[in-house]
C-alpha cells in the first residue's frame, strides 16, 4: 500500500511564546492536512515564519518590542520567494520503506518536482543528506531512499498509483490551507489575508478562495489523547497498487471503474472526515458528510449536525478475523458479546 503525504520539517519550538504550539520532536516531519489542531497549525506557521527570517529587513528591528508577533511574521509576509522545509513523503507500508525529503528540498517546489517526474523528464531532485532519488522507467517509478548509500532501500510504484497519491497530497494541502485560514482569522486577524497567501506560496498552492469565518481549528476534545498533541488524525490518502498483499489485508473492498479499491477505516476515521468537511467548507462554502451518531459526541462548534430522516440510514457492522491467526479467546469473547447485544436489540425492536 502506498501512502503519499505532504510533510513539513519541524526544527523545534523551545522558548516560543507568541502563540500556542504543539510539542514536536525537532527535525522530524509533521504531515499537513485539514484536521490539524490549533496548536498543530501554530507549529506549522512558526516553522515557516522562522525558516524565512533570513529575508527579514534589519531596519525593522525597532518594531520588535511594539509588535513582536507582527515583527516575527513580517519577513514571511514580505518574502518574494517563500520557502518551507519539507516535501512529499511516500511510504510503502507493505515493505516498511519511506522516501523522505532531503535537505534543501522545499514544499514550495513539490509540484514542479513530482509532476516533472510523472509527466516530464522522468527524474525528480528531492534534496540531499539523505539523497532521495525518484526515477521513472516506463509505467513504473523507482524510489530510492538514499542514493548515496549502496545498501539503500528502494521500492517501485506504478505511475498511475503515484499520480493518485500525489493528487491526494494536493487535496491535503488545500485542506491544511483552509484550516490555517481559520487559525489566522482567530490568532492573527490583522495579518490573516497576507499570512494565508504566504503559506499558500510556501506549500506551492493557490490560497483558499473564500475568507474564513472566525471559527478556527478544532481544539482537543475533553479527555482526548494524542501521540502527538498538536496533530489531529491525518487525512491519509491510501492508494492500493493492486498487488496481492503478502499477509492478507484488513479493510473493505469497493468497486471503482472495474478495479478493486481497498480502503482502511480506523476508529479515528470520523475525525478525518470532519476535517475534510471543514476544509471543503473553507474552500467552496459547503462541506457535507454522513457520520454515525456515536462519532459526534464531540465535534467542532463550526460543524452543524442534523439527523437523517425519511428513512433513517441503517449501518451494518462486520467483524473479520484472519484465518491464519491463532485462536484468541478475548477476541472470540468480544464477538460473542456483540452477537448477544444485537440479538437482544433485534428482539426488543420486534416486540415494540
Amino acid at each position: 500500500m502506498i501512502v503519499v503525504q505532504p510533510v513539513l520539517e519541524i526544527e523545534g519550538a523551545d522558548g516560543f511564546a507568541l502563540w500556542p504550539v504543539a510539542e514536536w520532536k525537532p527535525f522530524t516531519f509533521m504531515p499537513l492536512h485539514a484536521a490539524l489542531s490549533a496548536a498543530g497549525v501554530g507549529t506549522a506557521v512558526m516553522t515557516v515564519a522562522a525558516y524565512n527570517q533570513w529575508q527579514a529587513d534589519d531596519e525593522a528591528a525597532p518594531t520588535r518590542s511594539v509588535d513582536p508577533v507582527g515583527h516575527f511574521v513580517r519577513a514571511l509576509l514580505d518574502a518574494e520567494d517563500v520557502q518551507a522545509p519539507g516535501g512529499l513523503r511516500v511510504t510503502d507500508t507493505a515493505r516498511g520503506a519511506a522516501l523522505l525529503p532531503g535537505c534543501c528540498s522545499g514544499l514550495e517546489e513539490w509540484r514542479e518536482a513530482w509532476f516533472d517526474l510523472l509527466d516530464g523528464s522522468g527524474h525528480a531532485w528531492l534534496g540531499h543528506d539523505p539523497s532521495p532519488l525518484a526515477e521513472r522507467h516506463g509505467d513504473v517509478v523507482r524510489l530510492t531512499v538514499d542514493a548515496g548509500r549502496d545498501d539503500s532501500p528502494a521500492f517501485e510504484v506504478a505511475v498511475d498509483v503515484l499520480r493518485r497519491g500525489v493528487a491526494g497530497a494536493e487535496r491535503d494541502l488545500a485542506g491544511f490551507l483552509g484550516t490555517a485560514a481559520h487559525w489566522a482569522a482567530v490568532r492573527l486577524p490583522e495579518h490573516a489575508p497576507e499570512l494565508v497567501g504566504a503559506l499558500a506560496r510556501a506549500v506551492g498552492m493557490p490560497p483558499p478562495t473564500r475568507q474564513p469565518k472566525a471559527a478556527g481549528p478544532r481544539e482537543p476534545d475533553p479527555g482526548e489523547e494524542d501521540e502527538h498533541p498538536g496533530q489531529r488524525p491525518p487525512a491519509h490518502r491510501f492508494v492500493e497498487d493492486e498487488r496481492p498483499e503478502p499477509h492478507g489485508h484488513d479493510g473493505k473492498e469497493v468497486a471503482d471503474g472495474g478495479r478493486v479499491v481497498r480502503s482502511l477505516v480506523g476508529d479515528d476515521a470520523h475525525r478525518r472526515v470532519e476535517g475534510d468537511v471543514r476544509a471543503q467548507d473553507a474552500e467552496d462554502g459547503l462541506g457535507v458528510s454522513l457520520l454515525p451518531r456515536a462519532a459526534l459526541a464531540h465535534h467542532h462548534p463550526g460543524v452543524v449536525v442534523r439527523k437523517m430522516r425519511g428513512p433513517e440510514p441503517v449501518r451494518a457492522v462486520h467483524t473479520a478475523v484472519r484465518e491464519a491467526s491463532p485462536r484468541q479467546p478475548p477476541v472470540r469473547g468480544l464477538l460473542d458479546a456483540l452477537r448477544d447485544v444485537v440479538a437482544r436489540r433485534t428482539a426488543t425492536l420486534a416486540l415494540s
